[in-house]
């Protein structure tokens, strides 16, 4: 039976809070921990005397808690798993084991239950197919010499002795790593302080679980006085409900209440009267606002630096940005070591690789792939304007072969130029006039000074070497071949010289990578790639502090909520003391709950309980059943739990708070009950106005004055560029798709699927009655060029696409024929429209073409303002995002 004590939680309570050379003060969170340190009597030679019960038993677990460690165990389960898997004919069996296999770290995490309970191998006669299948993976897996490294920790006396010792070496640890100069004073100081530990004081534990109880129990066995203290009011039944579930157990606590700390500090609230039941509520004095906001922005700038509590830690990290993410701090924020990241996102098919065609760009691009001295980052602005060219690739061989394609587009462009390479010369604008392909934004590689050839020769090479690299019996992975094969690959001329020249922080990151790829001793001799991708995860940080203690804390959860009321520190920065507790939605509080409501477990609690009978005697299995036992009764209290914590901060806060959700958050979310509650208590809802977001936001001195200019039109005028006729077509519509097809840029080109099927339509229009036996032709030769869409797509489009004029009706531009039919590739599917614009085309068909005159007017229009002309036509636009007044499909609904 342990000694329960309770305290009003007040901030008096933990300012008189006495403190005793031989004892340690456990806390149920690092908020709690951090606030005793701050609000006591601790100086600093015994501020290592306090900490949270995590950490506390991480201390006297140091192997067995160990990350790396934990990655190899789950390595061996599955290592056990493969080799029972091996060996199984049975249908229901191998099914049976093909789910443990998907859930592989569910499996581990009942096997670190098991174990650290005390069960040290599995025996036992069962006619369940799954606990015997698990009986034999764990004992297995317990043979294993991995496990028998790490493991003697458990449950063992010996790492329950000296505990004071443990917990003061590893608090010097951490205050040197953290800064050296300014913390060896302190660190000396508590060097030389007594570490004699006879008593442990737990505060506010509210969630006792298996392996929390267990650590407690041999802490008692080895000598030690356990004292819990707890939160607890006199009158409130229904506030102190969550501690009572937990601690008025007279088989396990003896409960003794502290009479100097049992009234509330404040009385006449709200939320008290309410949930205590009371029908007569009296008004009270609390600062509480309650608002609505309709999107995140709109709470981002209005919750500024104040502290944010959410139900569960992060809940708005992703869209808050509250600290900057360190984005130097990991190597998988680099191109090169994003390639070891997408390495393992991988998978083997046969002699194929599955990979999308996002994983392909950023490592084909990440620097590691060369072919001769021609390196695959050359690519990158290539795969980023012809993404859509790829889309819908699953393999690497899907991709090796639109790359094919593209080789053989440049072969067929060649014939085209070719006969008229002595007058194209270097005019881009007669080399698209002689060879419509070039409409298509993939064939034109020299824009990116690439070719076809080296651009398949580099994806060859990538997918070499993953096969190479990741061959393997069911993903299973020999280490020393496959970081060789790596090194191999990572050492080449690029990567070298950027070594040499590179910035401080790339060399840093070459540096880490081939110290890595370099040491197989890091590794385990055989480990399936989920693991080896964990470990990279784990090792490639290039600060093993990972900056965590140069972290100001800014957003909390409602477990750390008790703590954090009472630390004066966390407000110092802000004006006035106010505590924001938002994101009360329904969906975050459904999340919040999941930890207490799913068990997160192959083994269901009956067959927990039929494992432990049947496999632990005596006292162990008495206390693992009483741990159990405690466990289910924690997560029975923890509705409870949130009501007191909510109570306890209207108790003992005494600054403004704000209770808010954020309508646009969500998809389908709604507000929570604790927030439709207060607010029937509080009433007066403010609904936060929506205002622009900061990059839309224009502040009145950023705007410039604006000057009218006087352009010279004449000057203009007679530095025009030399047009084809059909250049001119686009002005009938718009004279700003002139402007970006035809003056800025030498032809149109399009790069998005759409306009890709429309280039395709009109080149097969062109092609019908221009070649003999157009139709066999162009599906035998043509067809086949664009592997993107499917060959029923393909065929519809020949069939139902109609014939224009022959290809051979040619126009002139300077040396150079080309077919008038051209015209198909700038204006594709725009319709004219009967009373508007359609003069070039006449002309252009009558041959009365004055290209000077067309010219001089669209400058005039332009610089008049007047050359835009929104309209259907926008549709077939490739310049819609940059136009200054083009319309969308949707504009126009």
């Amino acid at each position: 039976m342990y000694k329960v004590e309770t305290h009003n939680n007040s901030k008096n309570y933990f300012i008189n809070l006495e403190i005793e050379n031989d004892a340690i003060y456990i806390t149920a969170n690092t908020s709690l921990s951090n606030m005793i340190k701050e609000t006591s009597k601790f100086n600093e030679g015994d501020q290592w005397r306090v900490l949270d019960i995590e950490n506390f038993i991480k201390i006297i677990y140091p192997e067995w808690n160990n990350t790396i460690n934990k990655i190899k165990l789950k390595a061996q389960v599955r290592l056990a798993l493969l080799e029972v898997k091996s060996d199984l004919k049975n249908q229901t069996e191998l099914k049976e084991i093909k789910f443990l296999e998907e859930n592989i770290s569910l499996l581990f995490s009942d096997f670190v239950f098991l174990f650290e309970a005390g069960v040290k191998k599995l025996n036992f006669e069962s006619k369940n197919v799954k606990l015997n299948l698990l009986q034999e993976i764990f004992n297995k897996f317990t043979e294993s010499e991995a496990f028998k490294s790490v493991s003697n920790e458990v449950l063992n006396p010996e790492c329950f002795f000296e505990i004071g010792n443990k917990i003061k070496n590893v608090y010097i640890e951490n205050l040197i790593n953290h800064d050296r100069e300014k913390n060896k004073i302190v660190a000396k100081k508590i060097e030389e302080s007594q570490a004699r530990v006879n008593r442990i004081y737990f505060f506010n534990v509210n969630y006792l679980d298996l392996k929390r109880y267990m650590v407690i129990e041999m802490l008692k066995v080895c000598g030690y006085e356990i004292i819990f203290r707890i939160p607890y009011f006199n009158n409130l039944n229904v506030v102190n409900k969550s501690w009572d579930v937990l601690y008025k157990n007279l088989s396990f606590f003896n409960l003794e209440i502290n009479k100097d700390y049992f009234n509330s500090v404040r009385d006449n609230m709200k939320y008290l009267e309410f949930i205590e039941g009371n029908k007569q509520i009296k008004p009270g004095n609390e600062k509480v606002k309650i608002k609505n906001y309709r999107e995140i922005y709109d709470f981002k700038k209005d919750i500024g630096n104040n502290i944010v509590i959410t139900f569960y830690k992060d809940s708005l990290e992703s869209c808050m940005k509250r600290n900057e993410l360190n984005l130097k701090n990991h190597c998988y924020q680099s191109s090169l070591g994003r390639f070891i990241f997408n390495l393992y996102n991988c998978k083997l098919v046969e002699d194929n690789v599955k990979i999308d065609f996002n994983t392909f760009r950023e490592m084909i691009t990440s620097g590691w792939v060369q072919y001769k001295d021609w390196n695959g980052n050359r690519l990158s602005s290539f795969l980023a304007d012809n993404e859509e060219y790829f889309s819908g690739v699953k393999t690497i061989d899907e991709i090796i072969n639109r790359i094919e394609k593209i080789k053989d587009i440049e072969e067929v462009s060649g014939i085209f130029e070719e006969q008229a390479k002595n007058r194209v010369k270097n005019n881009k604008t007669k080399a698209f006039l002689s060879n419509p392909f070039r409409a298509f934004g993939y064939v034109n590689l020299e824009k990116y000074n690439i070719t076809a050839n080296y651009m398949l020769e580099v994806s060859l090479r990538l997918k070499r070497f993953i096969l190479k690299t990741l061959e393997s019996q069911n993903e299973v992975i020999d280490v020393n071949a496959h970081l060789e094969n790596m090194s191999i690959l990572f050492r080449n001329s690029y990567i070298v010289n950027l070594y040499k020249e590179g910035t401080e922080l790339e060399k840093r990151i070459i540096k880490k990578l081939f110290g890595i790829l370099k040491n197989p001793s890091l590794f385990e001799n055989k480990l399936h790639k989920d693991e080896l991708s964990e470990l990279f995860n784990v090792y490639l940080f290039l600060d093993e502090k990972d900056g965590k203690n140069d972290i100001q804390e800014e957003d909390f959860s409602i477990d750390q909520l008790e703590g954090i009321i009472l630390r004066d520190k966390l407000f110092v920065s802000n004006k006035r003391k106010r505590l924001c507790l938002s994101d009360l939605s329904y969906k975050a509080y459904e999340k919040y709950t999941e930890k207490y409501i799913l068990s997160g477990r192959i083994l269901s609690m009956d067959e927990l309980k039929f494992i432990f009978q049947e496999n632990l005697t005596g006292r162990n299995k008495d206390a693992v059943l009483e741990g159990i036992y405690l466990q289910e009764k924690s997560k029975l209290s923890f509705e409870a739990y949130v009501k007191f914590a909510l109570a306890n901060l209207f108790i003992n806060f005494d600054g403004e708070l704000e209770f808010s959700w954020i309508e646009g958050l969500r998809k389908d979310d709604s507000k929570s009950i604790i927030l439709k509650q207060l607010e029937t208590i509080y009433g007066n809802v403010e609904k936060v106005k929506q205002t622009l977001d900061f990059e839309d936001l224009i502040r009145k001195e950023d705007i410039d004055e604006i000057f009218s200019h006087n352009y010279d039109k004449n000057f203009i005028k007679n530095q025009s560029k030399i047009l084809p006729e059909v250049a001119f077509r686009d002005l009938d519509f718009c004279g700003e798709k002139f402007l970006y097809s035809s003056i800025l840029e030498e032809y149109p080109v399009y790069y998005s699927e759409f306009h890709h099927r429309l280039v395709f339509s009109a080149l097969i229009s062109m092609l019908k009655n221009s070649i003999e036996d157009g139709y066999l032709n162009i599906y035998k030769y043509i067809l086949p060029l664009f592997p993107q869409w499917e060959d029923v797509v393909k065929k519809n489009i020949l069939d139902c696409e109609y014939s224009r004029k022959n290809f051979k009706e040619y126009k002139y531009f300077d040396g150079v024929n080309y077919p008038k039919n051209i015209d198909a590739l700038y204006l594709l599917k725009s319709k004219y429209v009967v009373t508007e614009n359609s003069k070039i085309r006449n002309r252009y068909n009558k041959g009365e073409f004055n290209s000077k005159r067309y010219y001089d007017e669209f400058v005039s229009d332009y610089l008049g303002e007047e050359s835009l002309n929104s309209g259907l036509h926008c549709m077939m636009c490739p310049h819609c995002y940059v136009c200054r007044k083009g319309d969308f499909v949707i504009d126009r609904k």
